[in-house]
C-alpha cells in the first residue's frame, strides 16, 4: 500500500513540475507581450490544474485507505506520520519525493508571483499610454489657460 502512496505523490510531483514549466513559459510570453500565446498557455494551465486536482483527490483516497488499513485514528495523516508507519526501505524514497514536491510548489508560487508583478506592470504601462493618448479638458484649450486683463485703454475707449 505504501507503493500506492509513493506513486500518487510522485504523480503530483510530475504534474507540479509540468505546471511550473508552463508558468515559466507564461513569464516569457508576458515579457514579450504575446497575448495570443499567453491565452493559449492559460487554457493549457486550466486543463493541467484540473488534472492536478484529480491527482490530489486520488492521493487523498489512497492515503485514507492506507490509514484505515493501518488503523490510524487520523484519516488524513501527514507525510511525517506516514513515514513513521511504512517500511524503512520506502521511507527515504517517500521523503525525497515529498521534499521535491514541496520545493517545486514553492518555486511555482514564486514564479506565479513574478507573473503577477509583470502583469500589473504591463497594465500600468497600458494605462499610462492610454492616459497620454487621450486629451484632458485642460490640454484641449490652447494657451496658458490664464486670462490676462489688459488695463491699458484702447483707441476706441473714449468718453462720450
Amino acid at each position: 500500500m505504501s507503493e500506492k502512496i509513493i506513486s500518487a505523490i510522485n504523480k503530483l510531483l510530475v504534474m507540479h513540475q509540468e505546471i511550473l514549466e508552463l508558468s515559466k513559459e507564461k513569464t516569457v510570453e508576458i515579457k514579450d507581450g504575446h497575448i495570443d500565446n499567453l491565452q493559449s498557455l492559460l487554457v493549457k494551465e486550466r486543463k493541467l490544474a484540473r488534472k492536478l486536482q484529480h491527482c490530489e483527490e486520488e492521493r487523498m483516497q489512497v492515503v485514507q485507505e492506507w490509514a484505515l488499513e493501518v488503523k490510524l485514528s487520523n484519516p488524513t495523516p501527514t507525510i511525517s506520520e506516514i513515514i513513521d508507519y511504512i517500511d524503512e526501505d520506502k521511507q527515504e524514497e517517500l521523503l525525497t519525493i515529498a521534499t521535491s514536491l514541496t520545493d517545486t510548489i514553492k518555486e511555482f508560487k514564486r514564479q506565479e508571483q513574478l507573473n503577477q508583478v509583470l502583469l500589473n506592470e504591463s497594465m500600468k504601462f497600458v494605462q499610462l499610454s492610454l492616459d497620454l493618448m487621450s486629451p484632458t479638458i485642460k490640454t484641449m484649450n490652447y494657451g496658458s489657460g490664464k486670462e490676462t486683463k489688459d488695463t491699458s485703454r484702447s483707441v476706441f475707449d473714449s468718453k462720450a
